[in-house]
């Protein structure tokens, strides 16, 4: 099993923040993106961003944890707090440099960023397609909040 994390909405300036975290297990990685090449060749998709345009885990069973890798250092350190926590091994995780070779970072990517639309924008076409991915029982959410630093 490989998985792929990415998130949505770090980067916003506003009043509030909406983070979307996904992780996409895969089984057979290349067979999966040679898939996903496919489909983003057949629709003519070149590069593809976001911006542009309770999860179970079986630990033993993990092979890598991929993750976007222009992501500060306070992140992957919060990653790996959490990762640990859930009784994984952070040795598995691979960070990926380029999103153009990834097509399981391309994906997380992609499914961030419908989710956090999704909550910002509950009547855009996003929460259409969240919600038929919900209803396929394809998503599933752990919630946590870290509570907001006050100015010091």
């Amino acid at each position: 099993m490989v998985i792929f994390i990415d998130e949505s909405g770090t980067h916003k300036q506003v009043d509030h923040a909406t983070i979307a975290l996904v992780y996409v297990e895969i089984v057979n990685l290349e067979e999966f993106e040679k898939a996903v090449e496919k489909i983003e060749e057949k629709l003519d998709i070149k590069y593809f961003h976001w911006t542009d345009e309770k999860w179970e885990k079986v630990e033993e069973n993990i092979k890598k944890i991929m993750i976007d890798g222009r992501k500060p250092r306070w992140y992957n350190q919060r990653l790996k707090k959490v990762l640990r926590d859930k009784g994984v091994s952070v040795k598995k995780i691979v960070t990926v440099r380029k999103e153009q070779s990834s097509p399981g970072i391309r994906v997380s990517d992609c499914l961030a960023g419908l989710i956090r639309t999704n909550y910002d924008n509950p009547g855009s076409l996003a929460s259409k397609w969240y919600g038929r991915m919900k209803k396929a029982d394809k998503i599933r959410l752990e919630i946590t909040t870290y509570p907001q630093k006050s100015p010091a």
